[in-house]
């Protein structure tokens, strides 16, 4: 049997296979084709241009592999005597395809002779390196009128009662703790207050104009729900404690948001990623099954004992469809199938069945 196509083993073994057998090459080879000569007993293969042995043994042109010499020839430990510069005239291109990172770390400072280092990332760690993008940065936001204030315990985003000791955000907070308050039913009592077991206090940094900005900033500690979350005065213009209405929202995220299942997260963007392979699709609408995946229609079609010809509406939207028909037993059967329309198909009998008699219609496309 002559096999006309590739035979893909999908990385299976063929047991007890025997190479082609010839006392001679085979005529017209193609590359990667091998014989074995019953003659030589070596195994031959095509490179394309020649049959080579597959036996070192076998080798006669003198093209000797370094395994089959008792010394090899190319050691630098069985090298003697001086080695000329012309004999190592590639030494300073190779050394240049070394990356920085594979070469010893310097010992002392490193000059650039008044040269830029261009094309690095960002720093993630206190001792990285600062690129000019993220000095801008760190500029922009502080023009942006952030002012950080010390951090407080919690932050209360409902209304409460401003004395004693309480719960907040699930945290049972203690006398001098900083609680930032955001949500007082009137708004001019919002603002950062300490502890007390009777009346509270505003801090001392957040109890006089001027000393919430707009921009102020703040970190909260703890919190089951807003734990670690960052806080912001959205106010505009001068802000006079006791009488301006203080507008606090959340600035920043919880810390540490873990990407789940199906899900990256970079910087403040939560984004959706499909699985290769186009069954799904996500854009801007929404997340959505790909058009070219099938999509399947099951319905039943009934018999009057006059009607051969039946129209089955699938509204898949294609003429691109497999359509099976079953008997109630569940039999497959071979009516006359014709896909009328991208959103119809066609079963036709050639007698027309039974009154009351059913077939199950699926149609995938």
């Amino acid at each position: 049997m002559k096999m006309l196509n590739n035979l893909d083993m999908a990385q299976n073994q063929i047991l007890n296979g025997v190479d082609h057998v010839a006392s001679s090459a085979p005529s017209s080879p193609v590359l990667g084709q091998r014989y074995y000569n019953s003659s030589t007993k070596i195994t031959m293969q095509w490179n394309g241009t020649a049959w080579r042995p597959l036996d070192a043994a076998g080798l006669t042109d003198g093209s000797v592999p370094i395994a089959a010499l008792a010394t090899n020839p190319l050691a630098r430990g069985n090298h003697t005597g001086t080695q000329v510069a012309a004999t190592i005239s590639d030494f300073d291109t190779q050394v240049r395809t070394s990356r920085l990172d594979q070469m010893a770390v310097p010992t002392a400072a490193v000059a650039m002779g008044s040269q830029r280092i261009t094309g690095v990332a960002d720093p993630t760690s206190a001792q990285d390196a600062a690129t000019k993008n993220y000095v801008d940065g760190a500029v922009n936001s502080a023009a942006a009128g952030i002012d950080s204030k010390p951090s407080v315990r919690v932050v209360a985003t409902s209304n409460i009662t401003l004395s004693g000791t309480q719960t907040i955000d699930g945290v049972t907070v203690a006398v001098n703790d900083r609680v930032l308050v955001t949500a007082q039913t009137t708004a001019s009592q919002n603002g950062v207050y300490v502890v007390a077991a009777g009346a509270w206090s505003r801090a001392v940094d957040a109890d006089a104009t001027g000393e919430i900005t707009p921009g102020a900033f703040w970190y909260v500690e703890e919190g089951t729900t807003n734990g670690s979350t960052q806080w912001r005065c959205s106010n505009t213009g001068t802000i006079t404690i006791g009488t301006t209405s203080i507008t606090i929202n959340q600035f920043g995220a919880t810390a540490g948001i873990t990407a789940g299942n199906g899900i990256s997260v970079a910087g403040t963007t939560v984004s959706v990623n499909p699985k290769s392979g186009g069954r799904v699709t996500v854009a801007a609408g929404g997340v959505d099954i790909s058009s070219a995946v099938p999509s399947k229609y099951a319905g039943t079609i009934t018999g009057n004992a006059s009607t051969t010809s039946f129209t089955v509406t699938h509204n898949l939207g294609t003429t691109d469809v497999v359509v099976m028909v079953m008997d109630s037993s569940g039999n497959q059967v071979m009516p006359d199938i014709t896909a009328a329309t991208t959103n119809t198909v066609t079963v036709a009998f050639a007698t027309a069945p039974g009154s009351g008699v059913t077939y199950r219609v699926v149609v995938i496309g």
